[in-house]
């Protein structure tokens, strides 16, 4: 019985742990649990920021993707490129006199301005630094442009990116880019060799006899707009009236201020154009960097539509802080060569200063032989520590200082080399 005894106190002792025991077993317990928490954390911020990274990556691509396209297509002016028109031979029906290069011209259809860009006060020199807004309020930062005056040239009304319009009000520290072209689809007049009834491919009334047979291109007109007429060495821009088949008229009233055919020295549109012309509907496109429907900063753009006056604008993709753009330009009067011998802020382009005596806007932009954009792209949340976050970006030439807002930033550039003006 005393060893029963005994063997039951033995058990009784050894049940259960020791404080001391608990104690240890905590501590290296909290230890584990605190690296795994560290390794935990680690791992979700560098997650956190490569996907921001990624996000911002695929945005750019996206977002200079759409810029590049309609870059490629400046001075693109039908059946030959800038340089295969003299001022003489380009005849406008929007204008009242009939030209593309004067002050008399809308300003949406001044086909010598191919390229335009508006640089934003404090943005337009080059190693300056631009403070962006120090406000982490995603909606506020950065904020509105106060006035046309805030953007050097003067941003024109025309655009309708000041506010109270179909377009969201530019926003403050980005530039506006504007362009002007050709569409690469075309259809060319119809062959009336063998229809008596038919003795012009254009008549003075300002019908135009097309070809609307081309596979995929049969409704080509209907929708109308402003288009142009062009051969080799002639143009004509108009804005479209009724289609009937493959009738097209173009008489003069809606924008048309100037009928058909030219009149006051210029060549005789009758019998300019038959075969081998061809029919180009007339783009703008505008970009600007506005706030989206996110409340965060976007890319936008406005394209002319079938009205002849600007659509409403679409946003094109999010997460664009800022656009810089700057202009590779030849500055030998005359133009010798392709290859840009500078680069210029939109500012310094319209000041002319580097033209020698040249007072014209025209030929000051009509030098740009090469565009260079920077877009500040930044992330959808705040995803950054601020090792990562606040500290200068350079974009596109200008010294841009972000808020301390926690969102990536990072800064993707292009150069796109304007061809259609290119000699060779």
């Amino acid at each position: 019985m005393m060893a029963l005894h005994q063997h039951r106190d033995s058990l009784r002792v050894q049940s259960g742990v020791s404080l001391i025991e608990l104690m240890v077993a905590l501590v290296i317990a909290s230890l584990l649990g605190i690296g795994l928490i560290q390794i935990f954390g680690g791992t979700r911020a560098a997650f956190n920021s490569n996907s921001a990274l990624a996000r911002a990556q695929e945005n750019s691509r996206f977002a200079i993707g759409f810029i590049e396209n309609d870059l490629r297509m400046v001075g693109h002016l039908g059946l030959s490129n800038e340089q295969g028109y003299q001022s003489g031979n380009i005849f406008n029906h929007l204008s009242s006199d009939g030209r593309s290069n004067n002050i008399n011209t809308p300003f949406l259809f001044r086909t010598h301005q191919a390229v335009q860009g508006y640089g934003f006060t404090g943005t337009d020199a080059f190693n300056t630094v631009y403070p962006m807004p120090a406000t982490p309020t995603v909606a506020a930062a950065p904020t509105v442009g106060a006035a046309a005056t805030a953007w050097s040239p003067a941003l024109p009304t025309d655009l309708g990116l000041l506010g109270g319009g179909p377009a969201p009000q530019a926003l403050a520290g980005s530039d506006v880019l504007m362009l002007r072209f050709l569409s690469a689809a075309n259809v060319p007049l119809r062959d009336i060799t063998a229809d008596a009834s038919v003795s012009s491919n254009v008549d003075a009334a300002g019908n135009i006899h097309w070809d609307n047979t081309v596979p995929g291109l049969e409704n080509f007109l209907a929708e109308g707009g402003i288009f142009a007429l062009t051969n080799y060495s002639l143009l004509s821009l108009f804005q479209l009236g009724i289609t009937t088949g493959p009738v097209a008229n173009a008489a003069q009233g809606g924008k048309n201020a100037v009928g058909w055919p030219a009149v006051a020295g210029r060549f005789d549109e009758v019998d300019a154009y038959g075969r081998g012309s061809s029919l180009y509907r007339y783009e703008v496109s505008v970009y600007f960097v506005a706030e989206g429907a996110d409340g965060q900063p976007a890319l936008w753009r406005r394209r002319l539509g079938p009205s002849g006056d600007l659509l409403d604008a679409e946003e094109l993709v999010p997460g664009v802080d800022m656009m810089q753009v700057t202009y590779g330009v030849v500055d030998t009067v005359p133009r010798a060569g392709d290859q840009p011998t500078r680069y210029l802020t939109a500012a310094q382009i319209e000041a002319g200063t580097w033209r020698g005596t040249s007072t014209d806007s025209s030929p000051r932009w009509a030098d740009v032989v090469s565009v260079r954009v920077g877009l500040l792209m930044r992330s959808n949340l705040p995803s950054g520590n601020a090792d990562e976050t606040n500290f200068e970006r350079n974009v596109g030439g200008m010294r841009i200082m972000p808020p301390d807002d926690r969102h990536m930033r990072h800064v993707y550039e292009t150069q796109v080399a304007l061809r259609n003006r290119s000699r060779g």
